[in-house]
């Protein structure tokens, strides 16, 4: 079996050989273009990134099947591994490139110029991709842990870079786990439209090979009707989304969209109001599909918890127990273990818990520091049967006048009046909100003043078109509150 070994457990990722494994079966598909299960195989053992120490490979890519194969490539070669955003600028890139130190660098192959400084030109053993490299003359400072397989950019951390190192064997554990509770099998198809640089995108990906099954892959828009085309085409049978995707989605009808395969649909990526929870649920129940609320982080590389199919529609708010082979605990401010209902922070442990933190380059060399124990910064309660129930960020807050102000608790109380992302300019609390009638605008301000008991003074609104959202979906706060 093709695979990178873990020098600590033995586990062999990536797992490319089910148990069900059909080798002439489709494993990834665009639109011209399908490759068997043999083929992907065949196309990766063709692909070595040969180095004579463990390096660090950087696929910069847009979601591609070369992208695709350039990535397992670089894994069952025994390097660590970081998909990035093909998005960022040359300057952020070059900022990286000097923190991190990358021996490999895979690009689209119509990059004609090196992305980041010093990489020099290799020759590419994969169609579609062009490869560069750190030249012998240019060492680097230091060597890489032999358990580090993946690295992954945490939510926001462009900007500041900091990313979840995780093993082997924490994401075998995750991907293993994940196939098991929402029973994914060699007839499951998914839609690869999430980024593969995003740990969710990159997590369907996983999951559905490792099952034998097959991903359809593309880098359109979730409103571009091409799009919906190749999803009919296709009979994809998988539907992942952050909450932008299933707002959209709600709006778009899946009736409407004629897409009868569709069976399985997960949500993830932050919280989806419960009010969309439920008729999220109750779309997918009408064509016959189950709908699953994930709870994650890429630092667990990166789901956590799956409602079970059903009881969306009757806990709205519920995230779902822990995944198979994890655990959850709540702890008070106080530091002791929560009873089933009482508030804290959610403590997650699991064999999927990322290494540590890495932000340079002398951070890869470092072993486990967190013993698969994950402190989530989440805030969280127990139900007696083990379901949490997520209630907002302990660290997404607002000091205002001297009154510290959870901002979570702020849009959840504006909810019913209208969407809001909430932050805070000066001392004044801001209401951002795609909701343009006055009167609207006044009663959403009206309902947070009551809740918070602000001075009204301390409290605006500000209307905006729509939500400006980062490339994996999610709102882009700095954005909205640079």
């Amino acid at each position: 079996m093709i695979g990178a070994a873990s020098g600590r457990t033995g586990c062999v990722w990536p797992p490319l050989e089910p148990h069900f494994w059909v080798p002439e079966a489709p494993a990834l598909i665009d639109e011209q273009t399908c490759v068997t299960h043999v083929a992907l195989r065949q196309a990766i053992a063709q692909a070595p990134l040969s180095s004579p120490a463990k390096a660090l490979v950087w696929i910069l890519a847009p979601n591609s099947i070369p992208a695709v194969i350039g990535y397992y490539a670089a894994l069952t070669a025994g390097h660590a591994v970081c998909p990035l955003d093909p998005g960022l600028g040359s300057e952020r890139l070059a900022a990286l490139a000097r923190r991190f130190e990358p021996e490999w660098v895979l690009t689209p192959a119509a990059c004609q110029q090196p992305p980041v400084p010093d990489l020099v030109s290799a020759p590419s053993p994969i169609a579609g991709l062009a490869v560069w490299r750190r030249p012998d003359s240019l060492p680097v400072s230091g060597p890489i842990h032999p358990d580090l397989t993946l690295l992954l950019a945490t939510s926001g951390s462009t900007g500041n870079p900091r990313f979840a190192a995780l093993s082997a064997a924490a994401m075998a554990a995750n991907t293993q786990a994940i196939i098991q509770v929402l029973g994914i099998g060699p007839q499951d198809r998914a839609l690869a439209h999430l980024p593969l640089w995003y740990s969710y995108g990159l997590s369907v990906l996983h999951s559905h090979l490792a099952a034998g099954g097959s991903v359809v892959i593309t880098d359109r828009s979730f409103l571009d009707d091409a799009l919906w085309r190749l999803v009919r085409v296709s009979s994809v049978t998988a539907l992942a989304g952050v909450p932008f995707h299933w707002d959209s989605l709600l709006r778009l009808d899946l009736a409407r969209l004629a897409v009868p395969s569709l069976r399985l649909f997960t949500q993830a990526g932050g919280r989806l109001a419960p009010d969309r929870v439920c008729r999220a649920a109750e779309m997918c129940a009408r064509q016959g599909g189950r709908f699953h609320v994930m709870y994650g982080q890429t630092e667990a590389g990166p789901r956590m918890t799956t409602l079970p199919a059903g009881e969306a529609a009757t806990r709205p708010g519920a995230v779902g127990p822990a995944l198979p082979g994890g655990r959850l605990e709540i702890l008070t401010e106080a530091g002791l273990v929560a009873e089933p209902g009482q508030a804290g922070e959610v403590i997650y442990y699991g064999p999927n818990v990322m290494m540590g933190y890495a932000v340079d380059r002398a951070g890869l060399a470092a072993g486990d520091r967190l013993g698969g124990r994950l402190a989530t910064g989440d805030l969280g309660r127990l139900e007696p049967d083990g379901t949490l129930i997520l209630t907002g960020r302990k660290r997404l807050f607002a000091k205002l006048l001297g009154v510290r102000i959870d901002l979570a608790d702020v849009e959840a109380a504006a909810e019913p009046v209208a969407p809001v992302v909430a932050g805070q300019e000066g001392e004044r609390l801001v209401l951002v909100t795609t909701e343009g009638d006055p009167e609207r605008q006044r009663q959403l301000r009206a309902t947070v003043i009551a809740a918070t008991g602000l001075h009204p003074g301390a409290v605006i609104c500000r209307g905006v078109a729509a939500f400006p959202h980062l490339p994996n979906g999610k709102i882009d706060r700095r954005g909205l509150f640079p």
